[in-house]
C-alpha cells in the first residue's frame, strides 16, 4: 500500500502516543515474531516496534525488511523505533484521510466551471 504524504502524517500522529508493542532482539526477525507481528497488526492496525540493531543504517534495512515480511506499510522510522501499518482485511477501524480540503476545493470550483461552460 501506497501512502500519500497526509496519510503518512495521520499515522504519525496516532503513533506517536503508542508505547512499542514488540520489540526485534538479538535472534532478528525470527518465524515467531513474525508471528506475533501478524497477531499484533491484526488487533490494532498501527503497530509500533523497537529495533535493537546498532547503527543507523541497520535499522533502517531492518525496517525495510520487517515490513516486507509482515505486508505491512512502514509509516515511520525515528532512531530506533519502526511504526507499520497494515488495514485490517475485513473490518479496517482507522480511517485514512484521502483528500486535503484544499484539493476538494479546487475540483469542487473546476467542475463549477465546467458546468458553467456547458450552459
Amino acid at each position: 500500500m501506497i501512502l500519500t504524504a497526509r496519510q503518512r502524517q495521520h499515522l504519525k500522529g496516532l503513533g506517536h502516543r503508542l508505547n512499542p508493542v514488540l520489540q526485534v532482539g538479538g535472534g532478528g526477525l525470527s518465524q515467531a515474531f513474525l508471528d506475533e507481528l501478524e497477531l499484533a497488526l491484526l488487533a490494532h492496525e498501527l503497530v509500533k516496534v523497537k529495533i535493537g540493531a546498532s547503527d543507523g543504517a541497520g535499522r533502517k534495512r531492518d525496517a525495510a525488511e520487517l515490513a516486507e515480511k509482515s505486508g505491512a506499510t512502514l509509516a515511520q522510522v525515528i532512531g530506533r523505533m519502526v511504526l507499520l501499518y497494515r488495514p485490517h482485511p475485513d473490518k479496517p477501524r482507522l480511517v485514512l484521510p484521502t483528500r486535503s480540503k484544499a484539493r476538494e476545493a479546487k475540483t469542487a470550483a473546476a467542475k463549477a466551471r465546467k458546468a458553467k461552460e456547458k450552459r
